[in-house]
Parts: structure tokens; C-alpha cells; sequence
């Protein structure tokens, strides 16, 4: 007869394996479960782009060749514009050589031309200048020249130059406001030029030339400068352009004003430019030629 302890013994054997076995079923049921489900997540990542990323990557060509043709007209006009500037131009203040862009491209399409022939300075040129104030020991105030430019038939600058003062003349009227000049562009400026050197270099420019500007009789006095009457464009004096703007006997219409109601342009919107009322005076001369 089998002692009780031993029947015992056998049952909890037999218990304690079926709990290992079930353990162990347990555990590779847990495993095959899981790892199936990390290895699909990582395929799933790195094998199929997302759907976004394909809708980005159509819309950015299109993007790109809309504005492509716009682009290179306004890129062949700015470059074109920028070739007439001469590479000597002096930038010693934000008015150097600085006029409407509006003008000059309007200059530039009347009659299209070389490279080479709108930077020299062919038949007609502009001339335009800026002054300051110089009040005399009388009590009265005489104009110095500040700034004198000059260009030509497209507009392209042919001389920009500020004017320091002669050593016997002290200036008391800088007209800032007006006239845009400081004394540190005319006092303290290296590149400042002469009287002397600015009436010669402008003697040369006009000489045998068809002149034109706006009120030159002023620029011509200060320059102490003399130009034949048939070789002389002034934009003041024009009738036709007197009558357009309305102005009567011997009033004389401003540049601003004729600018603005024949060639559609805004200047002089607060400190005066030489350079862009050289080029208004050209281009008004320009589209009505047959007027002067």
C-alpha cells in the first residue's frame, strides 16, 4: 500500500508541470504576436512615401514656370537700363545719379538702340543743376552751383558732379530741402570737382549739341555759359507745352507739372534730382519734337 505522501507527491508533480506548460504556451503566444505587428510598422514606414508629400511635390513646378516669362522681360529692361549708367557715376549721396526709373525706361523704349550707342553722347544732351545759397555782405543771396548733371538722348549719364564752393565764397544756404545737397557732399567730398572744372567739362558736353532743360537761362547764368538759341530746348519756354498745361504769356510752367500731365511720371516728390529732371526735360523734348 502507497503511503499518502506519495500520492501527494505525485499530484503536485503533475500540477506543477501542467502550470510550466501553460506558462510557457502563454509566453510564445505574447511573442508571435508582437513581433509580427513591429516588423509591418517598419516596413510600412520606410517603403511608401506619404500621399502629402506626392501633392507638395505637383504643385511646385507649377510655382516656378508661372512667373518665369514675366521675369525675363522685367530682367532684359533692368539690365538694359542699368548697362547706360557709366561705371564712374559717383553715389556720394542717395540723389547721385538716382532719377524716376519710370522715365528713363520710357527714354529708353521710344527708339530702341545699341548698348554702344546710348552711353555716348550723340547730338543731344540735358542739363540739369542744383544750387545753394550765398548770402552777399549787401544782405542779398546769390545762387552757387552745388551739383551739375548732364545726359543724353536715352538718358544714359554723362556727367554728375558736386561743385564745392570757390576758396572767397562761404556758403549760408545749403537749400537742403530743395535742392538735396549737404555740406558734406560739397565741403567734405573728395570727389567734389571745381567751378572751374564743372563749366569746363560742361562747355565741352554742349558744344555744337542740341540743348535741352528746363529753365536753362538760370542753369546758363550760373555757369556764365552762352548756347545759340537754335540749339536751345527749353521746356519752359515752349508754347505748346505752356498751352497743354495751361499756362499764359510769360508764366512758366513747372517741370513737375508738365511731367506729371504729359508723360504720366511723378518727380521732385522732396528733394530735387538733377539727374531725373535732366532726363524729364529730354523725354518731354523727345515726344514732342515736332512742337519745338
Amino acid at each position: 500500500m502507497k503511503s499518502p505522501t506519495a500520492g501527494l507527491s505525485s499530484n503536485w508533480k503533475a500540477l506543477q508541470s501542467r502550470l510550466k506548460s501553460s506558462s510557457a504556451s502563454l509566453s510564445t503566444t505574447t511573442t508571435t504576436k508582437t513581433r509580427p505587428v513591429a516588423s509591418s510598422a517598419s516596413s510600412s514606414k520606410v517603403g511608401k512615401p506619404l500621399p502629402k508629400a506626392k501633392s507638395k511635390s505637383k504643385l511646385r513646378p507649377n510655382s516656378k514656370t508661372i512667373p518665369q516669362t514675366s521675369l525675363s522681360s522685367a530682367q532684359k529692361l533692368r539690365s538694359l537700363s542699368t548697362a547706360t549708367e557709366p561705371q564712374n557715376a559717383k553715389t556720394t549721396n542717395n540723389n547721385m545719379t538716382q532719377g524716376s526709373s519710370g522715365i528713363h525706361q520710357q527714354l529708353l523704349s521710344l527708339q530702341p538702340s545699341s548698348a554702344g550707342a546710348m552711353k555716348r553722347t550723340g547730338n543731344h544732351v540735358a542739363l540739369d543743376c542744383e544750387f545753394v545759397g550765398s548770402k552777399q555782405p549787401n544782405g542779398t543771396e546769390i545762387s552757387l552751383l552745388a551739383r551739375v548733371s548732364i545726359v543724353n538722348y536715352f538718358g544714359t549719364v554723362l556727367m554728375d558732379d558736386f561743385v564745392k564752393p570757390e576758396p572767397n565764397q562761404r556758403i549760408t544756404d545749403f537749400r537742403t530741402w530743395v535742392s538735396g545737397v549737404t555740406a558734406k557732399d560739397v565741403l567734405y567730398n573728395p570727389q567734389a570737382i571745381t567751378y572751374k572744372e564743372a563749366v569746363k567739362k560742361v562747355a565741352d558736353l554742349i558744344h555744337n549739341r542740341t540743348l535741352v532743360g528746363h529753365a536753362l537761362s538760370q542753369d546758363l547764368k550760373v555757369l556764365q555759359l552762352t548756347h545759340p538759341p537754335l540749339l536751345t530746348k527749353d521746356t519752359a519756354q515752349n508754347s505748346y507745352l505752356k498751352k497743354q498745361a495751361g499756362v499764359r504769356g510769360k508764366a512758366k510752367p513747372s517741370l513737375k507739372k508738365l511731367t506729371a500731365l504729359l508723360l504720366n511720371e511723378t518727380i521732385q516728390t522732396g528733394q530735387h534730382s538733377s539727374v531725373e529732371d535732366a532726363r524729364a526735360a529730354m523725354l518731354l523734348y523727345r515726344k514732342f519734337k515736332d512742337e519745338f
